[in-house]
């Protein structure tokens, strides 16, 4: 059986085609391959973001920027599934980086986790939380919420897909 994957690729049929032809055990293979964009100022916590998510989603391809202009400019060769942004950044912050995300259509299916020092009551937060896809977390986070909700919005993302 020979099957052909023409470009762009499109992600159903490429899982499709892996797993009519990967078995192990006689039993299917399902890859998967997210996108993750960090975008935080705090290269410590930027760091730490990308080792911790790369171990507990060791299938997934992370990029990160230190700034909105930054990770728009990343945006421009990758399409993420998950956006994980600060509020604050220099150059341009996270809610403008918010804004230019779901002005495009082809980032509006990606979701968006805001980390933010600014309580949940704060303007920008607020209006950040207006769009679609969008959630947020307070710094300081615990790493194991922050990790359950990555894997929640890759369950609605699968669920986008199916």
């Amino acid at each position: 059986m020979v099957d052909f994957i023409a470009k762009p690729v499109n992600r159903q049929h490429l899982h499709k085609v892996l797993n009519q032809h990967t078995k192990q055990n006689s039993h299917q293979i399902s890859i998967e391959l997210h996108k993750i964009l960090i975008a935080e100022d705090t290269n410590i916590l930027l760091e730490t973001l990308e080792n911790i998510i790369h171990q507990t989603i060791p299938h997934s391809i992370i990029k990160t920027a230190n700034d909105g202009i930054e990770a728009c400019t990343i945006l421009g060769s990758f399409q993420p599934h998950i956006i994980i942004c600060d509020i604050m950044m220099p150059n341009m912050n996270g809610l403008d980086l918010i804004r230019y995300i779901r002005n495009e259509e082809r980032y509006r299916k990606s979701q968006v986790i805001i980390l933010s020092v600014l309580p949940f009551s704060d303007e920008s937060i607020q209006q950040a939380l207006e769009f679609d896809r969008v959630t947020y977390q307070e710094k300081p986070f615990e790493y194991e919420i922050l990790l359950q909700n990555i894997k929640n919005c890759l369950s609605n993302i699968d669920d986008d897909i199916s």
